[in-house]
């Protein structure tokens, strides 16, 4: 038991320093191409097209970042995020990953990169078809909400405002999410265009512990 505290200690020894960790809080804009958002039916060709959709909802953002590796102006540490919006167009994200900063003390600015991995949830209003009998096809609007895995990379500028408080002056993301669970029911999981493209603009406050 000694032993098992002593690694524990060991490894959490980088996160007991000042300002071990920081919670940002961020307005979130984050652009989806390529969204699933219904479908059609040709009674021809007894076959559905899906349909896809492009959204820009603005969010709510937050996150934790934990400060743990430091070398000089450069600091190493791990990443937590996520934003929401219930709304229709919504979405809601769920990422983690590593983070490098550095600082600068001549200009007094933080830029940063970091690479995350997680889950996107996206939310539109699209229609659905429906084969009724025969040749007859109801088209239905339905809110839709699908589910992705996905990673993204984002970097960005704080710049110091006190000694616990910075200003996110901008963050600039982008990645893609891939369909892992559909709102549609006649969904082509093998087609690539169910693959997202994200693209996300932040600005907000970061406060250090």
């Amino acid at each position: 038991m000694r032993r098992l505290f002593l690694v524990a200690l060991a490894l959490f020894a980088p996160y007991v320093h000042a300002q071990a960790f920081s919670a940002y809080f961020t307005s979130t804009n984050t652009h989806f191409s390529n969204v699933a958002n219904g479908d059609n039916y040709s009674p021809t060709t007894s076959t559905y097209t899906n349909l896809f959709t492009t959204t820009w909802p603005a969010e709510f953002g937050g996150g934790v970042t934990l400060n743990g590796v430091k070398a000089g102006p450069i600091r190493l540490g791990m990443d937590f995020r996520g934003s929401t919006n219930h709304g229709t167009p919504g979405a809601d994200t769920a990422m983690a990953g590593p983070r490098l900063a550095l600082r600068v003390p001549i200009v007094h600015i933080k830029p940063y990169v970091e690479a995350t991995g997680g889950y996107v949830a996206t939310h539109t209003v699209g229609t659905i078809a429906t084969v009724t009998g025969g040749n007859a096809v109801t088209t239905t609007s339905t809110p839709i909400t699908n589910q992705y895995a996905a990673w993204e990379v984002f970097g960005g500028v704080d710049v110091p405002i006190f000694p616990h408080l910075d200003f996110r002056a901008i963050e600039i993301g982008g990645g893609k999410g891939y369909l892992a669970n559909s709102g549609i029911t006649n969904i082509n999981f093998n087609n690539t265009n169910t693959q997202i493209s994200l693209f996300s603009i932040d600005t907000g406050i970061v406060v250090h512990f």
